[in-house]
Formats: structure tokens, sequence, C-alpha cells
């Protein structure tokens, strides 16, 4: 298929899509495209927009209910002046398997694609310069607590405090 198939819901066909236009979940807003049987997409275009992180509403999906072979582009977009934080992470296609990579990325700077046997996800490759603040650890009787705060830029960036105990 060289033609563009845009939009949400199903697309049921028999056998293998080899693809090479373009696909584009939503048709030109958020949406999940379904798609009925084994996909791969050869020479094609997959265009997906995220708008938020949230999973139902936030950004597109491409469900394949068989096997996934990731080739040609991949291409994503933050759009509504979305600003995702590093930790967040989208399930952008997933399938029965995936195998194989996309051939050229067109993702937002400081994004990765990663594949993993059943899905492509798009994550943060920012690494945050971190500073360690402090470290502290204390025995309290029947734990030991272990506490520290690092920060980014001189800015704290986050508290952790870890216990454990034998039970």
């Amino acid at each position: 298929n060289a033609r563009t198939i845009r939009g949400s819901g199903n697309l049921n066909y028999t056998g293998s899509l080899l693809h090479t236009g373009t696909i584009a979940p939503g048709n030109n807003n958020i949406g999940e495209l379904t798609l009925i049987g084994n996909y791969n997409n050869g020479t094609g275009i997959l265009d997906m927009a995220i708008s938020s992180a949230n999973i139902t509403t936030g950004f597109d999906k491409l469900t394949v209910q068989g096997p996934v072979t990731a080739s040609g582009t991949l291409q994503v977009a933050f759009v509504n002046g979305y600003n995702p934080p590093i930790s967040q992470t989208f399930d952008l296609v997933t399938g029965t398997t995936v195998s194989g990579t996309f051939a050229t990325t067109q993702l937002p700077t400081g994004w990765s694609a990663i594949y993993l046997s059943n899905k492509v996800q798009l994550v943060s490759s920012s690494v945050l310069p971190l500073v360690l603040v402090y470290f502290k650890g204390k025995y309290t009787g029947a734990s030991n607590q272990l506490s520290w705060m690092v920060s980014t830029d001189g800015d704290p960036a986050t508290t952790l405090i870890l216990e454990r105990s034998d039970d």
C-alpha cells in the first residue's frame, strides 16, 4: 500500500500488510489504529503525534494483532505545546512480536526509539547531570534508612528514601 492511512479504529485484512505510504493514526488528531494481521512498515512512514501522557487520549498508537516488522521511517512530534518529563515513556507500536528497526527516525531532540520484543517505545535519551547533594544512613532498630538528595545544576530535583527490612 503506497497511500496514506489515517484515522482511528480497526483495519482488518488477510495475510500481511506491506506498507510503503504513510500511516498516521488519529487523522490529524490523537488516535489509535488497530491492524488485524501482520504488519511490515516497508519503506513507509509511520507518523505519530503526542499531546500528553494520557494513555487513552494523549498520544497516537499503532496496535497490531500480529507480528510487526519495523522498517522505513518513524516520525514523532510533540504537539499542542506538550513538553514531557524525561521519565515519561510512550508505547507507540505494539504487536505480538516486533522485529527489525526503523531505518530512519525523525524524533524530538533528546528522544530515542527502543525496540522491545512486543513494542516500540519512545524514551528520553537525555542524561541529566546529577550532583549528589547529600547521602546519609540511619539505623532505626528494625531497619536501615538511607536518604539522599540529588540536584541538577543546583536546583533540588528530588529526595529519595529507601528502606529495607527483613519482614
